[in-house]
């Protein structure tokens, strides 16, 4: 960080250690997550230099304190890195791993509508005269993973969603459920 003879301050850094193997990453996860991890949890990175491998590793620290601003808590994950591929810098995506199966119900994530009021979806039930209507219920939202949300609480897994046209229902509306393969058939006009 220096050159040779140049003159130099007291408390000046001159030169930069890195530990390579084991090395640390640090990232963030949103405080709605936090019960979800601990110390010694498994983590997986994946990065942009060695997208084919994956580096694992386990959470080593978590901070104490949630910032405020982001509603993210800082976590640190020690990863073994023996061929030295992981350098300080790079940008990696990390998988935080349950040493446990959680069993949730999930639904399309375009059924979902999202309101500062609390997320709703329109449930499809039948009303006295047998007739299929939808019903705006709110609920409560988990992660977010492969175009699916789970839903921690209000719908059950038995229960049928709308996933298109949410704009156009209202509660109480009528609804027919209509398979994606029907929608894609040309409709024959009668005369």
């Amino acid at each position: 960080m220096v050159d040779q003879g140049e003159y130099i301050a007291t408390g000046t850094p001159i030169v930069e250690i890195n530990m390579l193997d084991p090395i640390y990453v640090d990232y963030t996860l949103s405080e709605k997550n936090l019960p979800n991890v601990a110390r010694d949890y498994s983590v997986v990175a994946t990065v942009a230099a060695v997208p084919e491998q994956q580096f694992e590793g386990k959470v080593s620290a978590i901070n104490t304190s949630v910032n405020p601003e982001t509603r993210t808590v800082r976590v640190r994950a020690t990863l073994s890195n023996p061929d030295n591929l992981l350098r300080p810098g790079m940008f990696a995506t990390i998988l935080t791993k349950q040493p446990k199966d959680n069993e949730v119900v999930t639904i399309p994530r375009t059924a979902v509508s999202y309101n500062t009021y609390g997320d709703f979806v329109f449930a499809v039930e039948e009303n006295d005269e047998g007739d299929l209507i939808v019903n705006r219920r709110t609920i409560t939202t988990g992660q977010t993973r492969d175009k699916r949300v789970a839903v921690l609480s209000g719908l059950e897994a038995s229960e049928k969603v709308v996933s298109k046209g949410l704009l156009r229902l209202r509660a109480g509306q009528k609804v027919k459920i209509q398979d994606e393969s029907q929608e894609k058939q040309p409709q024959e006009a009668s005369e």
